[in-house]
């Protein structure tokens, strides 16, 4: 029987990450939530802008996110999963590492289907499961073959 995270380990070949979104959301946190010593905040933000700018150097773009160019695999490399549906397109939230690197002014859309553009002087940092409250409207079929392809067996 495969599970869920089975489904979501990476094929090193085609690895974009150092590190798992995982750890990249957990060192975010320490330094977004002030959970911790000046240092180990500072040492946290380190190794994540380190990451965003490997992903950065490999191609990765919030526009080509919020375009549509990245399929249901890539999405769930980089972090970020589907969140509901709204009309007849599917909120993918943005996992929290990412929060300090998404450009200002790109169009962002809330779990709530709100709409407008990105400000980090005023964008809501809370997370659950460490996805943001927010994210990119996108066609419907990568949800299913994000579905197909994470589905239970």
């Amino acid at each position: 029987m495969k599970t869920f995270t089975k489904h979501l380990t990476p094929n090193p070949n085609k690895r974009k990450h150092i590190m798992s979104s995982a750890a990249l959301n957990r060192l975010a946190e320490i330094y977004l939530y002030e959970w911790n010593t000046d240092t180990n905040k500072v040492s946290a933000k380190e190794t994540v802008q380190h990451e965003m700018e490997h992903l950065f150097l490999t191609g990765f773009s919030f526009d080509k996110v919020a375009l549509g160019h990245y399929n249901a695999e890539e999405l769930a490399e980089f972090g970020f999963r589907p969140w509901t549906r709204i009309g007849d397109k599917d909120l993918w939230s943005i996992p929290i590492y990412m929060l300090d690197f998404i450009p200002e002014g790109i169009t962002v859309t809330s779990i709530s289907g709100k709409t407008g553009p990105f400000v980090r002087a005023t964008a809501d940092d809370d997370n659950r499961f460490g996805l943001l409250s927010f994210g990119f409207l996108l066609d419907a079929e990568i949800f299913e073959e994000y579905r197909r392809t994470h589905k239970k067996q």
